[in-house]
Order: structure tokens, then sequence, then C-alpha cells
């Protein structure tokens, strides 16, 4: 269940926060066509729906909440720093037991502050390396009795990334372990105060952590 629950958190947020090593100094500036402001949204919110049915235990029947993906945003300049807007995103599910009548519900949330980096795109494939950013916190409650945790070992695991670009649309798909497999992104470029009046202040704060 440990595995299981790693993996729907990696899947559910952006790339850069899925494999980053402490970045101990930037990487190579790479594609250009990077450099931008970029909103959208990912095919996670399905896979991990489709996960968590294939995962039923027996004489259980399971319902999936079928909530909304939810919206990304990262900006990435043209030194590869990079920073992406706050995240929030949650997935929910009822579990009956056949035998007993006994329901279940679940609730499973991801939350993470801006994360703050270096990225570098060669040869359509993505490279990234961390520069403090707050560790994610991940909650699971059960009829309401839950626990709230950092996502630990995100870290240590680096999954393929590979992406294409085309001056306003940029595309990735990471390469996440099963039962989530490919997770892919699309994105398109937008206006930098498209980001609203408190995106400056974040910028800020994002590159006072990476000095």
């Amino acid at each position: 269940m440990n595995k299981l629950v790693l993996t729907l958190m990696l899947a559910l947020w952006t790339a850069p926060a899925v494999a980053q090593n402490a970045c101990v100094g930037p990487p190579p500036v790479g594609d250009p066509c990077m450099v931008g402001h970029w909103v959208g949204e990912n095919t996670a919110p399905a896979r991990i729906r489709d996960a968590l049915q294939g995962m039923v235990p027996d004489r259980v029947i399971r319902e999936i909440a079928a909530g909304a993906s939810p919206a990304l945003g990262i900006s990435i300049y043209e030194d590869g720093f990079y920073h992406t807007l706050p995240f929030h995103h949650a997935t929910e599910f009822t579990d009956t037991f056949v035998e007993t009548g006994d329901v279940v519900d679940v609730r499973l949330d991801l939350a993470a502050l801006t994360q703050v980096g270096f990225i570098n795109g060669d040869a359509g494939r993505i490279t990234f390396c961390d520069a403090g950013s707050a560790p994610a916190l991940f909650s699971m409650t059960a009829n309401g009795d839950g626990m709230t945790a950092p996502v630990m070992g995100g870290a240590r695991y680096e999954p393929t990334i590979t992406y294409t670009c085309t001056g306003d649309t940029m595309t990735m798909d990471v390469q996440l372990p099963a039962p989530i497999g490919t997770v892919q992104y699309f994105l398109r470029s937008v206006p930098e105060e498209a980001f609203g009046d408190e995106f400056r202040r974040l910028y800020e704060a994002a590159r006072d952590l990476a000095e």
C-alpha cells in the first residue's frame, strides 16, 4: 500500500516535483523554447482512477469520485531557473464491503508549496535539480480519521521525462512505475500577468530560496 500511495502522489504533482536531486550548481541551460510561463493539466487523475479500480479487494465495491483535473503552473527563465505555482489535489473513493455492508470513505490529499530549482531540456529529455523546495504534504483519511505527513522518497526517484515544445505549447511524458504508467502533461504559454498579483511575491521568494 505504501508503494502505491507514493506512486499516486508522484503522479499528481507536476514533473519538477517528482525527481529532484539537490542542486550543486545550475545545470546547462537547454532548449530556449521552454522559457516562459506555462499553465495546463495532466492525465494523472484518470491514471489514478484506473489504478485504484484495478486494485479493489475481493468482495468490495469501489466507487471513485470523478474529480476535476488540477490546474498546473510553472515558470521557466533563461538561466534554467524554475518555480511552480502552489498546488492541491484530492482523490476520493468509497469502498462497500459486500458481506458486512460496512462503508469506508477514503480521501487522499496532496498539497505542495512553490517548488524551486533548475531545469534543463536537451534532445527531447528533461532533467531537474531542487534548490530547497518545501516537501509536499500528503494526507489520507478514512471515515474522517487520518494522518498527514511529508511525501518522502520522491527525491530519490528519477523517472524518464521526455518532452516536445512548439513555441506556445509544451507536452511532457513522465514514465512512472506500475500501476500508474506514463502520465502526460499538456501546457500552454501565457503572459506573466495571467498568474495574478501574488506571482511577483512567489517569484522573489523562490529566487531567494535558490540563492
